[in-house]
């Protein structure tokens, strides 16, 4: 698959990569949209840290490609948008419900792999958390027009 990928500031490149294959309790996603906000902007002008070599795109959206054993919920086929965090549950900030202010958190496309390519794997502990969410079948993958 084609994927974007974060070689440091200023250096993004557009590479060949597996498709990922999901493992217990994972899903992987064939991307239909992705965005570019301005965290993803920060990130590629050296102000913030992200790991080299990760896929970028946080925000994402694609349809259910493969689900791994045990995975509830969604099913093949189905479009979906995902919450990236992978919060740590016991924190001050988790315990009151601000899991995007974990200081343990761990977000897709910066600390792993995100959503600019093809496919994209979504963590077991992405799933657990509850943060796959049905998209309507009538809403387009982007909401302005083209």
């Amino acid at each position: 698959m084609e994927a974007c990928v974060f070689r440091g500031p200023g250096r993004v490149t557009v590479e060949s990569r597996p498709v990922p294959s999901s493992g217990p309790s994972e899903i992987v996603l064939r991307m239909k949209a992705a965005g570019v906000c301005h965290s993803d902007i920060r990130v590629y002008k050296g102000e913030k840290p992200a790991r080299l070599g990760v896929i970028p795109g946080h925000e994402i959206m694609g349809t259910v490609a493969a689900l791994g054993e045990g995975v509830g919920g969604p099913s093949l086929g189905q479009r979906v948008a995902v919450c990236p965090i992978i919060a740590c549950g016991s924190c001050y900030y988790c315990l009151r419900g601000l899991r995007n202010r974990c200081l343990r958190r761990v977000t897709l496309g910066y600390e792993e792999d995100g959503g600019l390519a093809e496919y994209a794997l979504i963590p077991a502990p992405v799933v657990a958390l509850g943060h796959v969410f049905p998209v309507p079948e009538g809403l387009p993958p982007l909401l302005w027009p083209r």
